[in-house]
């Protein structure tokens, strides 16, 4: 006995896609010049679908992921925090958009990035357009105290997905100046 579904194709995709359902988990269209309108993402999502693999990565492909690293810094996995030095307390930032560079130049879309910062820090840019990689730079810059912490997020407007960095945690640096004096003379 068949079920009937409505799978929701991409963005670029204009017509409605309603295949049938049918058992064992196969997909039956209706209008085979539908096919013609998917695109790799919408393949790809249908393929992962079919195999009821729900924890593939590959699904961040099939669906905008945006990744967001800090470079530069030391990564505690205990304590799942960044470090960097009160001596330069500067920590440069990289988001993507998975799989965006790969896309053909004419569904490619301008992306608008909003940066934020929660708790100690400010970023060298708050917003920024790109239209070719999917891939954006940033910095956030700490008080040079030690304990200062900030979290930096990353939101793609027009997508509306959003990405947020673990916990900066500014620690001690190296010392500047070493004084030493006795503390009391010894007597023989």
């Amino acid at each position: 006995m068949a079920m009937r579904y409505t799978i929701a194709m991409s963005k670029n995709t204009t017509t409605t896609h309603t295949p049938m359902m049918q058992q064992y988990t196969r997909i039956k269209a209706e209008n085979p010049e539908h096919l013609t309108q998917l695109t790799e993402e919408d393949l790809l999502s249908l393929r992962l679908y079919l195999n009821g693999d729900a924890g593939n990565v590959l699904w961040e492909y099939a669906f905008n992921h945006l990744h967001l690293e800090a470079q530069l810094a030391s990564y505690s996995s205990a304590t799942k925090t960044l470090y960097v030095s009160a001596d330069n307390p500067v920590v440069p930032l990289q988001a993507a958009l998975l799989g965006y560079s790969d896309k053909e130049e004419e569904d490619k879309t301008p992306l608008r990035m909003q940066w934020r910062v929660a708790g100690n820090g400010a970023l060298s840019t708050n917003s920024e357009i790109n239209t070719s990689s999917g891939i954006f730079f940033n910095e956030v810059t700490l008080p040079n105290l030690t304990g200062s912490k900030a979290t930096v997020l990353a939101k793609l407007i027009d997508e509306d997905v959003e990405a947020k960095l673990t916990t900066i945690e500014v620690v001690a640096g190296d010392a500047s100046v070493i004084n030493v004096s006795p503390l009391a003379k010894r007597q023989y």
